[in-house]
């Protein structure tokens, strides 16, 4: 009995064992193979692909001609398709006033009744009203004096009211950021800011893409617009000056571009960051400042 027992417990153990294991390398394989993409794009024209896991999954997704295509597989069957023609789903209304039109016969019209016409009926005239006495002209002018002086008190009060809610909302306003400047211009929250945006920046630059070339042309009406544009993108151009090349036209308005790029991303980068976050102590601070405020 103890021997059967055991044995049972020796299968439950293993069989534990094997679906933790399972669990264990989904996870891992989750968050360490990397997700590939590659695209060209052609002026303002886009083709893109992104796979994952020897193509398990993969997207396709096309702009062309101001027109989106895409296409998603997942092991080789396609789940989604965007130049398949969608069939119109039929309701149960629509059945059954089609089944109702098959079974029954056509009916002939019968000819429409003429309507005789209706007599003429002659104006009844009324009788005039009689004339108001002078006192009761006095107090009806009387209750319109008062109702007009009482309707120009109320809209006193509401303007009143309103302009006394509206300064009570600037208060609060003016109250919340000074609140605001004084939690954020201390020290710790300086050097928690500047940690979170090296830890942001760092990421944003590891989903970039790894390989890119070929080169861009552009150029807007205003001269210091372009050159604004410029200095923007020569901030990230640093990493690919080698394989792409930049050429800025300050007289006229035109985009030019033919750029091959392709990258990867693993999620695990993404896990990381936010354990960071959700650890840091200031964080949890300020997240308690904006729920009291």
């Amino acid at each position: 009995m103890i021997h059967i027992l055991l044995t049972t417990l020796k299968v439950i153990g293993i069989l534990l064992a094997i679906t933790l294991g399972l669990i264990v390398g989904l996870i891992l394989i989750v968050l360490f193979v990397p997700i590939r993409y590659n695209a060209n794009v052609n002026n303002i024209d886009v083709k893109a692909k992104v796979t994952w896991l020897l193509h398990l999954i993969s997207v396709r997704l096309e702009f062309i001609d101001k027109k989106l295509k895409y296409k998603i597989k997942i092991l080789g069957i396609t789940i989604l398709n965007s130049e398949k023609p969608k069939k119109p789903k039929k309701t149960k209304e629509t059945k059954e006033v089609e089944a109702k039109k098959q079974e029954e016969p056509k009916k002939q019209e019968e000819p429409k009744k003429q309507e005789e016409p209706k007599k003429q009926e002659e104006p009844k005239t009324e009788p005039d009203d009689k004339k108001e006495p002078s006192h009761a002209k006095n107090q009806t002018e009387t209750k319109e004096k008062k109702s007009i002086s009482q309707k120009l008190l109320e809209v006193i009060n509401n303007i009143k009211f309103k302009i006394k809610n509206i300064c009570d909302k600037i208060k609060n306003v003016l109250k919340k950021i000074t609140d605001y400047k004084d939690f954020l211009t201390t020290e710790e929250s300086i050097t928690n800011i500047k940690l979170i945006l090296k830890m942001l920046l760092d990421l944003l630059l590891y989903v970039l893409p790894t390989k890119l070339k070929g080169n861009v042309k552009f150029g807007f009406d205003n001269p210091e617009t372009t050159g604004k544009a410029l200095g923007a993108i020569c901030i990230f151009h640093g990493v690919y000056a080698d394989n792409i090349t930049l050429e800025p036209d300050f007289d006229n308005k035109v985009f030019e571009a033919n750029v091959k790029f392709k990258g990867r991303i693993r999620l695990y980068r993404f896990v990381v960051l936010a354990f960071k976050l959700w650890r840091n102590k200031w964080i949890k601070k300020l997240l308690k400042f904006i729920k009291k405020h």
